[in-house]
């Protein structure tokens, strides 16, 4: 039972913190990254697929990205599908290629982006705390149903406390490098 309440708890809080980080790394902190475009959904072959299963994305420089798009076609569908995903993101072709500016943050904006991150952070915590309480939950039910005993209860309550704890910390360590990353950028 201890064995399958710390897998249990681990397997959901990861998830949780997975989640929080793709959240996060799509916040921009006016560099060129990956993430920024890479999950784009763009219309070809009559169906919706990620800018990154149709091309190869790098980083051209500091501020610019470059997409090489193995089917050359699709470029006005790539160029529409960037303008369109409101990221504030500007996207030009050259020689075959397509350019994603990525512009200079203003100190409001990065003010905002701070204000977001931490709220999402608030809101994996909550998540966690709530997996943590469904699963001391389920055990509290067992103890009352007599299919395990008082000393069990508590020794799980106290793992799955000290996995919470541990899930929180990681989520309060990418919250203060995302605001380093957004205030020294």
């Amino acid at each position: 039972m201890i064995n399958y309440a710390k897998n249990y708890a681990t397997k959901k809080m990861i998830f949780c913190i997975d989640c929080f980080k793709k959240k996060v790394d799509l916040i921009r902190a006016g560099v060129a990254n990956i993430s920024l475009i890479e999950n784009i959904k763009i219309e070809c072959y009559g169906k919706k697929v990620f800018l990154n299963k149709i091309s190869r994305i790098i980083v051209h420089n500091n501020r610019t990205l470059k997409i090489n798009l193995f089917d050359k076609s699709l470029k006005n569908n790539v160029i529409n599908s960037i303008s369109k995903s409101n990221i504030g993101l500007t996207s030009y072709e050259q020689n075959n290629n397509i350019f994603v500016s990525v512009p200079f943050l203003t100190k409001e904006k990065r003010i905002q982006l701070i204000k977001f991150v931490y709220k999402e952070g608030e809101n994996a915590k909550i998540d966690i705390r709530i997996i943590r309480r469904d699963i001391n939950t389920k055990f509290n039910n067992m103890y009352l149903d007599k299919k395990i005993n008082k000393d069990d209860k508590y020794r799980i309550e106290k793992i799955v406390q000290n996995i919470t704890n541990d899930f929180i910390k990681n989520i309060d360590c990418i919250l203060t490098s995302k605001k380093f990353d957004l205030e020294n950028s």
